[in-house]
């Protein structure tokens, strides 16, 4: 199994620090890529859409395509 951290917001030091903590504990489990706090994800729900395919240049859009390189291509 693989973790991956979701609405992270990078600018929130609690989510800073929770992020180490998961880090920490599950060191080769968590990837390397987080996928942030983005508009587009609930505007893509409402439009019952996936992120990608309502808003493929979104940020969380983007970040789920590193997803997709870092698990299949380990980039």
């Amino acid at each position: 199994y693989r973790i991956l951290a979701t609405l992270f917001d990078s600018r929130n030091t609690a989510e800073k620090v929770i992020y180490a903590k998961l880090q920490s504990q599950y060191k080769d489990k968590m990837l390397r890529t987080t996928i942030p706090r983005d508009s587009k994800i609930q505007e893509s729900q409402i439009a019952h859409m996936p992120t990608l395919f309502y808003d493929k240049k979104s940020p969380a859009a983007r970040q789920y395509m590193k997803v997709v390189r870092e698990l299949f291509f380990d980039e």
